[in-house]
């Protein structure tokens, strides 16, 4: 059955923009306003429902009866400009982890993948899902510092030979570290519930715990996921720690800084959570190209 879209945006041109990239199998239909868009989602089932930001800061005492009426298999994204750190504070009140940035065109092969992902969690898991279809992935695991240390200097030494011109592969290393840091920090817990590992005093994990890393590249980008046996991250902890390290509260913060410098640095962020079981970071690189449209997915599965 093809997705069904809401796209609720005051501004009819933006929307009819956003549909005319939509993949043709999908049905998309545009309200106007809030108060349209909830009389829509009573009266037929919708996948997904992509609010405009402009749209819901405007009227947004209709925003959160429209959240709390919404049907839970109905979907809701954000629709934000480049600045979609400055709405950190209203996703953790609204309760939307999916933020997709307004550009002048899309693409639709990005759309599809997001719809799809929306609607089954379980299908953004996994670096192919984000490279082109029959690259190679290399796969690896982490148990000690040792490890931890010769794993990160093989990935860099192999993306050295990428002929990929946008990023510093300074900054590459850098969120490879952060984010084995941030498993490591967040993934395992004690018996008491309290974090078991400490990233600067970090020795070995025990011998049935790990942490894996798929990395590789296609024609347009490359990236790595990293992937811990916890699950034990949660969407509003990912948000609150983005919305403390923007507002520059979290500067002491003892974590957080990972989940910042991906998002900031990368072409594409997107953070995968089966609940107590693993959570697994995609960051992705565009080849030669800054992509200035970043958005925000947190996909969660309990």
């Amino acid at each position: 059955m093809e997705p069904r879209l809401l796209i609720i945006d005051q501004r009819n041109e933006t929307a009819k923009n956003l549909v005319r990239h939509l993949p043709r199998e999908f049905s998309a239909v545009i309200a106007l306003s809030l108060p349209e868009g909830k009389e829509r989602l009573a009266r037929t089932p919708y996948d997904i429902a992509i609010i405009d930001i402009n749209t819901a800061l405007q009227a947004e005492s209709d925003l959160l009866p429209l959240i709390q009426h919404t049907p839970t298999d109905t979907k809701i994204t954000l629709l934000t400009d480049l600045h979609m750190e400055q709405y950190l504070h209203l996703l953790h009140r609204w309760g939307i982890y999916n933020v997709l940035a307004k550009a002048p065109t899309y693409d639709t092969h990005e759309l599809s993948r997001m719809v799809i992902h929306l609607l089954d969690p379980m299908q953004a898991f996994g670096l192919h899902r984000y490279l082109a279809p029959g690259c190679e992935i290399l796969i690896a695991t982490i148990q000690d510092r040792r490890e931890k240390k010769r794993v990160i200097e093989q990935i860099m030494s192999d993306f050295t030979t990428l002929d990929h011109t946008a990023h510093d592969l300074h900054d590459v290393r850098l969120l490879l570290e952060e984010t084995i840091n941030n498993a490591l920090y967040h993934g395992f817990q004690d018996h008491a519930g309290q974090k078991k590992y400490h990233p600067p005093t970090f020795v070995a994990l025990e011998s049935h715990e790990t942490i894996t890393i798929e990395y590789g590249s296609d024609d347009r980008s490359f990236g790595f996921t990293v992937t811990d046996i916890g699950g034990l991250l949660t969407p509003n902890v990912i948000i609150e720690k983005l919305r403390r390290q923007v507002t520059l509260e979290g500067l002491l913060d003892e974590s957080g800084r990972g989940i910042y410098i991906s998002h900031a640095l990368a072409d594409k962020f997107i953070v995968n959570i089966e609940r107590q079981k693993r959570t697994q970071t995609v960051v992705i690189f565009f080849a030669r190209q800054i992509n200035p449209y970043k958005s925000l997915h947190i996909h969660y599965v309990e």
